[in-house]
């Protein structure tokens, strides 16, 4: 089910480098949900920002791991065990072109429970 509310915001960035921020989140978002799963995506203002979150339920990354998340070929040990191929090069991309872009960029997780990309943009 899609819930979609509407609200008008301009964004200058690079449309390439943001676009593969997005597909990269969520397609981890949805590889990496359970198959009762749940993916919530949301855009927001908050003061000067655009704050937009991704957050699906899931395998999820222990807390002790999530300081290298963003290291090249890195790859949850909590993944291991699942069938979901990767390389742990998706995080170190989103995470330079978050750099270029000045796109601050979180990742709260709780094992087997959810897993939440926030991005903090700041507004022109």
């Amino acid at each position: 089910m899609f819930k979609v509310l509407y609200s008008y915001l301009k964004l200058y960035t690079d449309e390439y480098s943001f676009s593969t921020i997005l597909n990269n989140l969520i397609s981890n978002a949805v590889k990496y949900s359970n198959d009762t799963g749940k993916i919530d995506i949301q855009a927001y203002q908050q003061e000067d920002f655009l704050i937009v979150e991704i957050k699906n339920t899931g395998y999820g990354i222990p807390q002790e791991e999530l300081n290298f998340i963003f290291d090249k070929f890195y790859r949850s040990y909590a993944s291991e065990g699942t069938k979901i191929k990767g390389f742990g090069l998706g995080l170190p991309i989103v995470k330079r072109f978050c750099d270029l872009l000045n796109i601050k960029i979180t990742i709260d997780s709780e094992i087997n429970k959810y897993t939440t990309a926030k991005l903090i943009i700041t507004l022109q």
